[in-house]
């Protein structure tokens, strides 16, 4: 079969509509593939995990429970059962805090959650380095158990919080000891 001969005008007509068919084809593909992305990011709300212990409600989020406790959000990485083999011992009162500087030795991610807690409540939270420990960092104040000092050791196997004097001491996983910790002070676990 003989191919017609085709003359300029009627290439370049055929190349223009073969060029539209393809930007308009484009177009819907983005445009669909925007519109499916929308669609199937949208958080389900019949997803929300919660979990009720006593007559609070954790929601998780992003990987944290948060909880409401006397008005204040709250952010756990753990639910209060998830600690229960958390050793705790001594008194623990948020009053001894009020107004006070609150020093953190060895600080890690999880004095975060500490911080937050005793924002509005504490004078002001600060790093320092305790009485007889070895200090890496010169221009720290040196502590010592007379004032309130939450002291990490993150090297401990065992998970566990405990008082010596003044001095709170979170040894073992801090994020675990922080929400045993937070739990005491308001009587949840």
């Amino acid at each position: 079969m003989i191919k017609r001969i085709e003359t300029q005008v009627e290439r370049d007509k055929r190349r223009q509509r073969n060029n539209l068919i393809i930007g308009v084809v484009m177009i819907l593909l983005i445009g669909l593939s925007s519109l499916g992305y929308a669609i199937m990011s949208k958080p389900d709300s019949s997803s929300t995990t919660s979990v009720k212990y006593g007559n609070l409600e954790f929601v998780k989020s992003n990987d944290l429970w948060v909880t409401t406790i006397n008005s204040g959000v709250f952010y756990f990485n753990n639910l209060p059962g998830e600690v229960a083999n958390v050793s705790i011992s001594g008194n623990y009162d948020l009053n001894n805090y009020s107004g006070k500087t609150v020093y953190f030795v060895n600080i890690n991610p999880a004095v975060n959650t500490l911080n937050y807690l005793f924002d509005g409540i504490a004078l002001r939270v600060q790093e320092a380095c305790l009485v007889g420990q070895n200090c890496t960092k010169a221009d720290l104040p040196v502590k010592n158990c007379g004032e309130n000092v939450f002291v990490f050791d993150v090297l401990k196997n065992e998970t566990k919080v405990y008082k010596n004097q003044n001095c709170v001491f979170l040894e073992g996983n801090s994020f675990e000891a922080v929400d045993k910790l937070i739990y005491r002070f308001f009587n949840i676990a």
